[in-house]
């Protein structure tokens, strides 16, 4: 009961300690390295369509920014396709360096315009706030004239999130402006809900993560000079229609967990999130109730192994093996939209089974080493090994047994030894006590102790021994052959 409230015991301090360090959010790097192993390709809608602003454009089009001019062709373009709605993933913030007429024209074509555009807007210094919005000290708008046709022109934030290590991993579901006056939906989200796709809102937590589907260059791309210079309707048609920048020259791009070095830019970030909201993919973590019921479970199963396995290297094969069980249910759970925290649940059984070991290797163990020093030179192995697996068996303060008590020594000892020198002495008792002494043990015998050249040795202890006196004698016997087998030895080598 005591090495089992010892075994609890370790279990809790592991689990709280582990508790806490999950609390504390720590290791999260690491983390999101191994989440970002466990993502897997999927399925791309091919309802999804990226006017992409590439280099090709920028050549044929010309210097970027472009007129605004430019786009409302474009824009009268994609009123003849039909599409389901637009995403535009450019900012006209600010007016066109090619005069004010310019920006006329967009205005007057975005007002007759009846499909539905969604315009950006970007939140500056974003401040997380749990389950609520997303606040943002300023919100940079498109100008107030391109938003007057307020029925087919909608707003919504393109704000992402981008963890330490450089990834974007997730994003605000929502962002409002510092006095909370305006509530902005989520960019992809709001394209997909004016395309009409059902969309089950409750599976999009604040902060959601996202749920790429492919590399970079997967979501078909039609170059942006297409739609000025060729037929493109039945292309766009019934399209959820993203509008950006593709070019490596204009920097809007950002690294992925599909990357391995090659960023994805942001106009297909935003066809990713569409697709992962349209095709109903979700990544949500474990709750965190149940995410510390787990790592104290991990913490406390490798006391449990080590309380019921006696032997510590069958107790650490099995630790091992719960640890290779606990990875691929984590992965399996990933693979079905469910994140597991894979560094403390992995920490939690790891640094249970380290300590419970160095505990057991500084006691339990230390304590059979000496026991086994202390025995080896007395006892068989076997008799030895049945002592170490349940040393109960052994009683302190002495029992009383029928046992069978052996003592044999050499004829005329006393004779003998006086003519020899005490090196050849010392050799001749060596081989002769060794010889003996190893019979007695091959017969599951206890040599009690040594007198001169006398050994005496029993039988039926410290384990009970039914046949103590039978083997006894078997051990006098092979003694007697053995001392035959030495004198002819002696004889040879010219001892006595």
């Amino acid at each position: 009961m005591k090495i089992f409230l010892q075994h609890l015991g370790i279990g809790l301090a592991v689990g709280i300690l582990v508790a806490i360090s999950f609390g504390a959010q720590l290791f999260s790097g690491p983390e999101h390295l191994f989440e970002d192993v466990l993502v897997s390709a999927k399925p791309v809608s091919n309802e999804i369509v990226i006017l992409a602003i590439d280099s090709e454009s920028i050549t044929r089009i010309g210097q970027w920014p472009w007129k605004r001019e430019i786009f409302a062709k474009a824009f009268s373009t994609l009123e003849k396709a039909g599409p389901k709605a637009v995403g535009v993933d450019v900012v006209f913030s600010e007016p066109s360096r090619f005069g004010k007429e310019d920006d006329a024209i967009l205005t007057n074509t975005l007002g007759k315009v009846t499909y539905q555009i969604i315009f950006p807007v970007e939140g500056i210094s974003l401040s997380l706030q749990g389950s609520l919005p997303a606040s943002a000290a300023l919100i940079l708008k498109p100008l107030q004239q391109f938003l007057l046709n307020t029925k087919n022109i909608k707003l919504a934030h393109v704000n992402i999130v981008l963890d330490r290590d450089g990834i974007v991993r997730s994003f605000p579901l929502q962002i409002t402006d510092g006095a909370k006056k305006e509530l902005f939906n989520q960019f992809s989200y709001e394209t997909a809900k004016q395309g009409g796709f059902p969309i089950e809102t409750s599976s999009l937590p604040a902060l959601t993560k996202i749920v790429y589907s492919q590399p970079t260059g997967s979501i078909r791309r039609i170059p942006f000079w297409r739609i000025l210079e060729e037929n493109v309707s039945q292309e766009l048609k019934n399209k959820l229609v993203f509008i950006g920048v593709t070019s490596p020259d204009l920097h809007d791009e950002q690294l992925t967990p599909f990357s391995k070095g090659t960023s994805m830019p942001g106009v297909e970030i935003q066809a990713q999130i569409a697709n992962m909201i349209i095709k109903g993919y979700r990544l949500r973590d474990l709750s965190t109730n149940a995410s510390y019921l787990w790592i104290l479970l991990a913490a406390f199963l490798p006391c449990l192994i080590f309380y019921f396995s006696k032997r510590s290297s069958l107790a650490l094969l099995l630790c091992a093996i719960v640890t290779f069980f606990n990875i691929i249910i984590v992965a399996l759970l990933f693979e079905n939209g469910i994140i597991v925290n894979f560094v403390h649940t992995t920490l939690a059984l790891l640094v249970g089974s380290g300590v419970i070991f160095a505990t057991r290797y500084f006691t339990t163990e230390r304590e059979k080493r000496e026991m086994r020093n202390a025995f080896s030179k007395y006892v068989s192995h076997d008799v030895l090994n049945e002592i170490l697996r349940d040393p109960s068996k052994i009683r302190l303060g002495g029992e009383e047994k029928e046992v069978t008590v052996f003592f044999s020594d050499v004829r005329g000892f006393t004779t003998l030894s006086e003519t020899m020198t005490p090196t050849q002495l010392t050799h001749f008792l060596n081989r002769y006590l060794t010889l003996m002494t190893n019979i007695i043990l091959e017969e599951r015998g206890v040599v009690d102790k040594y007198i001169g050249d006398a050994i005496m040795a029993f039988w039926g202890a410290p384990l009970t021994n039914k046949n103590h006196a039978i083997d006894a004698v078997i051990v006098s016997l092979k003694m007697i052959d053995a001392l035959h087998r030495f004198n002819e030895e002696s004889r040879t080598a010219n001892d006595p």
